[in-house]
């Protein structure tokens, strides 16, 4: 059973308290396509796992478990995959530009 029924789902702008959430969240999504053996590899594949990441879904109004079982597919996919898979969803931009354009907008 999902932790997270009553999370609100993101829509419109992002909070200035959701945007560095979600900046967390892209950031660990990156680190889950690295290159096998990477030490960021590893730690996001164990913060999976976490109460913090359970929060930070919540925050975000995405299902914990539902992102977990498709984040842990995701790092099982090989290497290459797993690259492409990052570049199409978040480009080459910086998620640490993209959460001050957020808290900008959101002020």
């Amino acid at each position: 059973m999902s932790r997270n029924t009553n999370a609100e789902p993101i829509r419109g702008p992002l909070s200035p308290e959701r945007a560095l959430w979600a900046a967390v969240f892209e950031v660990a999504i990156r680190d889950l396509c690295r290159a096998d053996g990477d030490k960021d590899r590893r730690d996001a594949l164990r913060w999976l796992g976490t109460k913090d990441f359970d929060f930070i879904a919540w925050s975000l109004g995405i299902d914990a478990d539902q992102a977990r079982d498709r984040l842990r597919a995701l790092a099982a996919r090989p290497h290459a995959d797993r690259q492409a898979h990052a570049r199409q969803a978040f480009g080459p931009a910086n998620p640490i530009r993209q959460a001050k354009r957020s808290l900008r907008h959101a002020a």
